[in-house]
């Protein structure tokens, strides 16, 4: 008898900025739960104030990346990966950023695939525009395939028509997109954070 191949099912993604808010944080990673979702992004998560206690929040199902060990500065970008889900994930460090999450994901039968969670700060915060700084100066060699998600605070016409004017970062990044070949799936004119 011959077996007919099994594929692996598509990777399910949520994404969202909980606003530093432990509520809006556990609601995220229960309503995810609740729907079996693969890959949860955080950008601001939660996390107690005491930062050498590294505490923020969890979720049994889920195991928990966070984009450095050392939690000196707060940590603004947590992934987690649903346990028991048969994805290989193996954590990437290409560059040193407290708001860059990557991970390599790869299932049964499928090559290895990128997860990026990226928050980048605003104009006016500390630390803005380094997260994209950083990503775009990651090796090409990390895009063959993957995903980019997370919170940019940059306009550009691509994906918020309502502003003709690009910020002053979003140009090098859409024209780094390109080059790598990224395409945009979110609706146009929707907000993006």
């Amino acid at each position: 008898m011959r077996t007919k191949p099994s594929f692996a099912k598509p990777l399910t993604i949520l994404q969202a900025n909980v606003g530093k808010a432990a509520t809006s944080h556990e609601i995220a990673l229960s309503l995810a739960a609740d729907s079996l979702i693969d890959v949860i992004l955080i950008q601001e998560p939660y996390v107690f104030t005491d930062l050498s206690r590294r505490i923020t929040k969890s979720h049994p199902l889920y195991e928990s990346f966070t984009p450095v060990d050392d939690w000196v500065a707060r940590p603004r970008a947590i992934s987690y990966v649903r346990k028991g889900a048969g994805l290989q994930t193996t954590q990437l460090r290409p560059c040193e950023s407290k708001d860059l999450v990557f991970l390599q994901i790869q299932t049964r039968n499928t090559p290895p695939f990128i997860v990026t969670n990226v928050y980048n700060a605003p104009t006016g915060a500390t630390g803005a525009g380094e997260a994209v700084k950083a990503l775009t100066a990651t090796p090409q060699v990390l895009w063959q395939s993957g995903l980019i998600a997370g919170d940019f605070n940059l306009h550009h016409p691509n994906w918020d028509p309502a502003h003709p004017t690009p910020s002053r970062q979003a140009e090098v990044f859409v024209d780094w997109l390109n080059t790598h070949s990224f395409d945009y799936i979110g609706p146009i004119g929707a907000s993006t954070h």
